[in-house]
């Protein structure tokens, strides 16, 4: 019989737990401890027949396994002193007495702690209990929470569907407002000439619903609100700064030569390369003058590959400056005012800048002649658009030059100057750029920068009219014609002879009032005429 099955049997014969005095009779002393460790734990009882079959971890619980923990480690101390003792019966024999009082002793020790591991579990048990109904309690109040935040986030969503509808309904009645408003702007403008630059502003900021920028600085707080972001454009490729003036006392002119260029007129940029910019620095030592610079101003093609060739470009020749924008012709205005935020922040000491196309002839004498003779006027400089300078094309309603009615209601542009080439002197450009901020803008530079944000800086314009002229808007094939003009539209006549008659090479006769033939003198400054 194992160890449960002697235990269980003696039990089973005197059907209740046995006094210690008893457990010496016919027990061993780990049996005897067994028994009463097993007793206080099951409370023993005679068990059914049903249940005669006993197995003791069937029985077992938590209180149990504590205590035999303690047990095994009380019977290892038990069989250590039991062997002692056997050594030392050989020599003294201790009275049964003093054995039972031992047991008796060893056994409330041994109670007393078991005693007190059973009132520890049992408070674990109840703390675990409490926790319990702490952890279902705030179960419930989180179900509780997330009704009431649900049901408010149903609120919040009904009253932000009413504030919803509101707002469009009243959009929609302010759309019908603002139509009704600008279908009579539109009509009392029909037919009507270009009323100024205050009435302009006013109508198309109203058009387009244009918003002020109130993040950005004005450039002239004057000049009104911000409406175009012109001052914070990016430039893939540059070129360095022109030289600042040394001494205020320095009298030498100056010039920048601004040549606006299409990512795909790489054919263009090298003509001119080839030609009049080779007269640059002759001119520049001849005249005396401080520095004559020149960029071509460029946007972004619409492909990687015609990208990568503009890169390669500016690697051979260094001239180009790219302005970070989509280049087409709608977006010249915008271009241009890339081109005057960059003078304004590297070419300040400039006395003039000289803006061009990239499909112009520039005589680079004249425009040195012209310089010198008028770095003290503070205006435009230009050709007007027709025969004279108060009657310009008007709009059109079509083609690549066409502007909507609703866009331009009016019949007739503001007076400006033709935009294939034009001198504006270098004090104007901080104005004229402050002039882009504040104004809305159309597609057409010359229009808009010469006639409608000059109107807007208070700039005079001064417009050529007979020879010499600032621009032949012809085709110039004579060197004698040429000498007239600072700049002619096309390649008709070859540089090698506009550069020999200014080598001295050639030489040119004209007829003078008198209808005597003269010599023409390269070396004469030419006397420019312009209008009031």
């Amino acid at each position: 019989m194992n160890q449960h099955g002697v235990v269980y049997g003696s039990l089973k014969l005197i059907g209740e737990c046995p006094s210690p005095t008893f457990l010496l009779k016919g027990f061993r002393i780990w049996q005897r401890w067994y028994v009463q460790v097993y007793c206080i734990f099951n409370e023993f009882h005679v068990l059914p027949k049903r249940r005669q079959s006993f197995h003791l971890e069937q029985r077992m619980n938590l209180k149990t396994f504590m205590a035999l923990t303690v047990l095994i480690a009380a019977l290892q101390t038990g069989k250590s002193s039991q062997s002692q003792r056997r050594s030392r019966e050989f020599e003294v024999k201790s009275p049964q007495s003093n054995v039972a009082e031992t047991i008796d002793t060893n056994y409330q020790t041994l109670t007393s702690k078991v005693s007190s591991m059973v009132t520890v579990l049992n408070s674990c048990e109840r703390e675990r209990d409490m926790l319990k109904k702490l952890v279902n309690g705030g179960k419930k109040n989180n179900e509780e929470t997330t009704l009431k935040l649900k049901a408010l986030i149903n609120a919040c969503e009904q009253e932000s569907s009413k504030a919803n509808a509101i707002a469009d309904q009243s959009l929609r009645k302010l759309e019908e407002e603002h139509k009704l408003l600008f279908n009579y702007m539109v009509t009392s403008e029909l037919g009507t000439p270009y009323p100024g630059v205050a009435k302009y502003t006013n109508y198309i900021s109203t058009r387009f619903r244009m918003q002020p920028l109130t993040q950005h600085q004005a450039l002239k707080p004057e000049f009104g609100p911000v409406m175009n972001d012109v001052i914070n454009f990016r430039y893939r490729i540059n070129i360095p700064k022109c030289m600042e003036v040394a001494t205020g006392n320095d009298q030498r002119p100056s010039i920048f030569i601004a040549i606006i260029s299409a990512a795909e007129n790489s054919r263009k940029r090298n003509a001119i390369r080839n030609t009049w910019r080779q007269h640059l620095r002759t001119v520049r030592d001849k005249r005396g003058f401080y520095f004559i610079h020149f960029g071509f101003f460029l946007g972004i093609p619409n492909d990687m590959a015609a990208q990568k060739l503009i890169e390669d470009e500016t690697n051979t020749h260094k001239d180009i400056i790219q302005i970070d924008m989509q280049d087409s012709y709608r977006n010249l205005t915008l271009k241009v005012a890339g081109v005057l935020n960059w003078i304004n922040g590297n070419c300040k000491a400039t006395n003039f800048v000289f803006k061009v196309d990239d499909d112009i002839y520039v005589n680079v004498h004249n425009l040195a002649y012209f310089v010198e003779l008028n770095r003290q006027e503070r205006n435009i400089f230009g050709r007007i658009p027709r025969d004279r300078y108060d009657n310009n094309w008007g709009p059109m309603r079509d083609g690549q030059h066409g502007i909507s009615l609703d866009a331009w209601p009016w019949t007739t542009y503001p007076d400006y100057i033709q935009g294939s080439a034009y001198l504006i002197h270098g004090d104007l450009i901080l104005p004229l750029l402050a002039a882009f901020q504040t104004t809305p803008m159309i597609p057409f530079e010359d229009v808009f920068l010469t006639g409608i944000a000059a109107e807007k800086a208070g700039i005079k314009k001064r417009f050529s009219q007979d020879q010499p002229s600032i621009l032949a808007n012809y085709a110039v094939d004579d060197v004698c014609d040429a000498h007239n003009f600072i700049a002619w539209v096309g390649q008709s006549l070859p540089h090698q002879e506009v550069d020999n008659f200014y080598r001295g090479a050639s030489v040119c006769y004209v007829k003078n009032s008198l209808g005597m033939k003269t010599k023409v003198d390269y070396a004469n400054a030419l006397p420019f005429r312009f209008s009031a």
